[in-house]
């Protein structure tokens, strides 16, 4: 076999290769500029959505956990999540829809157990805890889909990193089980 002869196959795989590297060279000038943009894109986007949540006021969250009907009274179970770095006060409750008298109530749980309790006072938030309460209602009169099977409150919310208190509107399912 001569010096300069490939053995067999290795011309079709030489053949490949150069074709790949003569590819590459053609399309790599318009693919890398398109990838960096759209990379850049993507990464200033993801990094100003981090950002804007690192820096959002709403750092407590409302949770809206159950709905849900017993002996003529309809129950609403809610937990607010303090996620910030600050203490918040969850200073007033207030029914706004469906209008009528409700109470809450909360699981205190001071030492070992804890009791339920009655009445909403306003309550201190230290950071990263959460507070559950249920909102229970007498049972809505002649409902219909679109008034009588949602409500809403708004929890007064004082951030003590902020100067004013936020007045936070939470609409609700109520259901019929």
């Amino acid at each position: 076999m001569p010096e300069n002869d490939d053995p067999p196959g290795a011309s079709a795989e030489k053949a490949k290769q150069q074709l790949t590297e003569t590819l590459h060279e053609m399309v790599e000038p318009f693919i890398t500029p398109l990838l960096a943009k759209a990379a850049e894109v993507l990464v200033s986007k993801g990094g100003e959505r981090a950002l804007d949540a690192l820096q959002a006021p709403k750092k407590v969250f409302v949770q809206v956990l159950d709905s849900d009907f017993k002996n003529g009274h309809h129950s609403v179970h809610f937990k607010v999540v303090n996620s910030s770095l600050h203490g918040v006060y969850l200073d007033s409750l207030e029914l706004d829809a469906p209008k009528g008298k409700f109470t809450v109530k909360h699981r205190s749980s001071d030492g070992w157990g804890g009791e339920d309790k009655v009445g909403w006072e306003r309550r201190l938030l230290a950071p990263q805890t959460d507070y559950a309460f249920t909102l229970t209602f007498p049972e809505c009169q002649n409902p219909t889909y679109t008034s009588q099977w949602s409500g809403q409150i708004t929890l007064e919310i004082s951030q003590l990193d902020e100067i004013k208190p936020e007045f936070r509107k939470i609409p609700f399912r109520i259901r019929w089980n």
